[in-house]
């Protein structure tokens, strides 16, 4: 298998020539439109939980409810 594509490239080097630069093309075209951070986000990922429960002091909702979830 691998003498055939061996031998294809060899004996069509001009085809092989013309996919190798549209690849590239292609891919120079990717590369530009790609979005890239000089600094990319490496804050953590923080959520807000609002929790009312009648009866319980805003500590032991924090403690019981807050913190586990």
């Amino acid at each position: 298998m691998i003498n055939k594509i061996i031998r294809f490239s060899v004996d069509h080097r001009g085809i092989v020539l013309g996919l190798t630069m549209m690849i590239a093309i292609v891919g120079w075209f990717s590369f530009q439109e790609l979005a890239i951070d000089a600094v990319p986000d490496i804050t953590n990922t923080q959520v807000q939980v609002y929790a009312q429960v009648e009866g319980l002091a805003p500590e032991e909702i924090e403690r019981n409810i807050t913190f586990p979830v």
